[in-house]
C-alpha cells in the first residue's frame, strides 16, 4: 500500500512562497486564505497552490480551492498552464472543475492532459462550445464519446446531425471556429 501511495505523489519545483503555504506545518488560516485566492501571490504561484490543494487531504481547503479555480478568469489560468511547468496529472482535474470553459478544454486536449473518462464526462455534460471543441478535435470516432454527446441536452442540431451521420455540420455563427466537416458512419447499436 505504501508503494501505491508513493506512486501517486508528484514532485513540483515551487517558489519559496508556495512551499511555505503548502508545507505540512502551515496554519489552517494561511491555507484557507490561499485557497480563497486572497493572498498576494503571482498567477503562477496562485494556480500552483490551488492545484496542490485540490489534490490534498483537507476537505475544507480542497473545496475552497476548487471553488476558486472555478471562478478564476481564463486570462489568469491559461498563461500559467501554457508554461508547461505543471504536471499533466494536475491539469486534467481542471476540465472537470470547469466543464464549460472551451478555451481550457482546447488547451488541455492539445496538451494530452485529458483521460478517456474526463473526455466522456465533458461530452456528456459540457456546454455546446465544449462539444464543438471535442468535435473539432476529431474525437467523434470514439463510440463512448459519440454516445455521451448524443445524450447531452446541450448538443445543437448541427452536432446531432453529425452524430447521426445525416449531414455535414456547419458553423453555428460566422465567427465560430470551423466544425468537423465529414460524415461519420453510424455506430452499431
Amino acid at each position: 500500500m505504501a508503494s501505491n501511495e508513493t506512486s501517486r505523489k508528484v514532485r513540483l519545483k515551487v517558489s519559496p512562497e508556495v512551499a511555505r503555504i503548502v508545507a505540512a506545518d502551515a496554519s489552517g488560516e494561511l491555507r484557507m486564505e490561499a485557497a480563497r485566492g486572497v493572498l498576494p501571490l503571482n498567477a503562477r504561484d496562485l494556480v500552483t497552490v490551488l492545484l496542490v490543494f485540490c489534490h490534498g487531504q483537507a476537505p475544507e481547503v480542497k473545496a475552497q480551492a476548487q471553488q476558486t479555480l472555478r471562478r478564476l478568469p481564463a486570462a489568469v489560468l491559461l498563461p500559467v498552464l501554457e508554461t508547461g511547468e505543471l504536471p499533466l496529472r494536475f491539469l486534467g482535474a481542471l476540465a472537470r472543475l470547469r466543464p464549460d470553459d472551451d478555451s481550457l478544454v482546447r488547451f488541455l486536449l492539445k496538451a494530452g492532459a485529458l483521460s478517456e473518462a474526463t473526455l466522456i464526462e465533458l461530452a456528456g455534460h459540457g456546454c455546446g462550445k465544449v462539444l464543438n471543441v471535442l468535435a473539432e478535435a476529431a474525437l467523434l470516432g470514439r463510440p463512448a464519446l459519440r454516445q455521451a454527446m448524443a445524450r447531452n441536452p446541450q448538443a445543437d442540431q448541427a452536432l446531432r446531425a453529425l452524430l447521426d451521420g445525416e449531414t455535414e455540420a456547419s458553423p453555428a455563427a460566422p465567427d465560430a471556429p470551423p466544425r468537423l466537416s465529414c460524415t461519420l458512419p453510424r455506430s452499431a447499436p
